[in-house]
């Protein structure tokens, strides 16, 4: 496909199911302005710019998709309210795995983010925000919050990421717990936070530091 491989916009109950896209000049799957939307079991490979691409949405469930070598970001997320991102596998992106910015009320759960590279989950401006039980490893940085609050980082494995394995800057009541993070430059790198906890997690071998804090609270 020269542009995108799906394009649809002002959609409402829209399935994306179970296609095979591969080759799009532009972004592999491409959703605007929808309401009830669910992109699920696909397979993109090789878009020009983003795999799957969602801008302005109202109920949004992106799950067990695979998407890979796109020359962009793998998921890019804009301005969604209600979100669910879960069960799929994000691999070999120029630039992030999973983006999401500006959104609210944001599941990330169960994927494998791997070898993308820049960031292998980052989430920016956003509120409401669980991030559990994902793979993130072998990107630029692990998982990157910024400017984020009422936050849940829970049961992920980071790893072998070449920078930071989880950051957060700038954000407020958040809650990292039950992490495996491991072999990555830092483990945690905290800047501008504040109502921060950090317990049970399992911080190991790591290049600088375990955990790092830049004017913030714990």
């Amino acid at each position: 496909a020269g542009n995108d491989g799906i394009h649809t916009q002002w959609s409402s109950g829209l399935d994306i199911m179970n296609n095979t896209i591969s080759g799009s000049g532009d972004d592999g799957i491409d959703v605007n302005h929808s309401k009830g939307l669910n992109v699920s079991g696909n397979t993109v490979t090789d878009s020009g710019d983003d795999g799957i691409n969602i801008f302005h949405a109202f109920g949004a469930t992106v799950s067990r998709n695979t998407v890979d070598g796109t020359g962009d970001e793998g998921i890019q997320i804009t301005d969604v309210d209600s979100l669910i991102v879960t069960a799929n596998t994000v691999t070999n992106s120029v630039n992030d795995g999973i983006q999401i910015d500006d959104s609210t009320d944001i599941l990330v759960d169960g994927n494998i983010v791997n070898n993308n590279g820049t960031e292998g989950i980052e989430i920016n401006n956003s509120t409401g925000i669980v991030v559990s039980n994902n793979t993130v490893t072998e990107n630029g940085n692990g998982v990157s919050l910024n400017g984020v609050s009422d936050v849940m980082v829970e049961g992920n494995t980071i790893s072998d990421n070449t920078n930071n394995g989880l950051s957060v800057v700038g954000g407020d009541s958040i809650t990292i717990f039950n992490n495996i993070i491991e072999y990555n430059d830092i483990g945690v790198y905290l800047e501008d936070v504040f109502g921060v906890t950090v317990e049970e997690n399992m911080l190991t071998i790591y290049l600088t530091s375990g955990i790092e804090i830049v004017r913030g609270d714990e």
